[in-house]
């Protein structure tokens, strides 16, 4: 025997939630590894500066090299210090990135639920249009509508509207109306979840692009540029060269090497705990907004996914001998295209 529509429903939803989860796992590796590859990138074209700087000042690269361990992983390699500078902006992203990441797939499992109840509800929709308690309420709707459309045809307004309200009344009791109900509030509470699933997209964005203009500007920091360098005559440049060759050694520590000191100092007592600060600052924002959006759309709901499921498997395991009325298979299920990955 075939699976029914419910266990269809069952098995989209576990399936979306791995490959979310997948998805969530390779988004956080990617944006970790961008991260780093920009790093890498400044601190490559840093390297690129100190040597061009050298040169101009008469050093040999491999002199410079092991005068400053630029080739080792010591503290006392500029590069390596530039390079942990920003990292420690780098990180600060890189922890509101994970954060978002994980609301987002809280939102996800949100959207799961909700779907999954909706299939509940659906699920119970059809097993009281089997039931006789629901015949016997058809029947009586069935005949007040009689009773109204004769009193109406013989004039009798008065009698007609009293039972029109004794039938509103009725159909209010009806069984399926709180259903379709708690139906049509799931569905306004979906798109809501989608509003706050679609909100986290766009903080991610916001993340990496905040991080790229951060590490950017700490990089362009004009006040914390290296030695400038000012077009020379050919008089300046042969003079420079012979200056270069008796104190270039100790130009080149004054002006380049103390410049990157004064950066990285910059970087690390300055620039990288404003921006934590900030980070910081936004994330609990962020926080407290996604925490009253989900008291407002999902209230003290702390039901899971796994009740859920067991309550579908189990009326299902015992409407297997139940044969459905024509009435009952014409009736609308949640379509699978309302299993989204998000």
């Amino acid at each position: 025997m075939g699976e029914n529509h419910e266990q269809i429903i069952v098995g989209l939803t576990k399936q979306v939630e791995q490959l979310q989860k997948q998805i969530e796992i390779l988004t956080a590796v990617i944006n970790q590894r961008e991260g780093k590859t920009q790093i890498a990138q400044k601190v490559a074209d840093m390297r690129d500066n100190i040597m061009q700087q050298a040169a101009v000042l008469g050093q040999k690269a491999k002199k410079v090299e092991e005068t400053y361990n630029l080739n080792k992983e010591t503290k006392d390699n500029i590069l390596q210090q530039y390079e942990e500078a920003l990292s420690e902006i780098e990180e600060q992203f890189e922890n509101r990135f994970r954060y978002i990441l994980k609301e987002k797939r809280d939102w996800q499992n949100e959207e799961q639920k909700n779907i999954l109840r909706e299939c509940e509800l659906k699920q119970d929709r059809k097993q009281i249009k089997k039931s006789p308690e629901y015949a016997e309420q058809v029947k009586a709707e069935k005949a007040l509508t009689k009773e109204i459309k004769k009193f109406l045809d013989k004039g009798e307004l008065e009698t007609g509207k009293a039972k029109i309200e004794e039938l509103k009344r009725l159909k209010a009791e009806n069984p399926l109306t709180k259903c379709d109900e708690e139906i049509e509030k799931l569905q306004h509470q979906r798109k809501e979840i989608q509003k706050m699933i679609n909100e986290c997209q766009q903080e991610l964005g916001d993340c990496v692009k905040e991080r790229n203009d951060s590490i950017e500007q700490a990089t362009q920091d004009k006040d914390n540029q290296l030695m400038e360098m000012k077009k020379q005559n050919i008089f300046q440049r042969i003079a420079g060269n012979v200056m270069n060759k008796l104190n270039g050694a100790k130009k080149f520590k004054d002006m380049v090497v103390q410049k990157v000191v004064e950066k990285v100092g910059h970087i690390k007592q300055e620039v990288a705990p404003a921006i934590k600060e900030t980070v910081q600052g936004e994330t609990a924002k962020f926080t407290e907004r996604m925490s009253q959006n989900r008291e407002n759309i999902i209230g003290e709901n702390r039901e899971t996914k796994e009740e859920i499921v067991q309550r579908i498997e189990d009326k299902s395991e015992n409407s297997k001998n139940v044969e459905p009325t024509q009435e009952q298979s014409q009736e609308e299920d949640l379509s699978v295209d309302d299993v989204v990955i998000a």
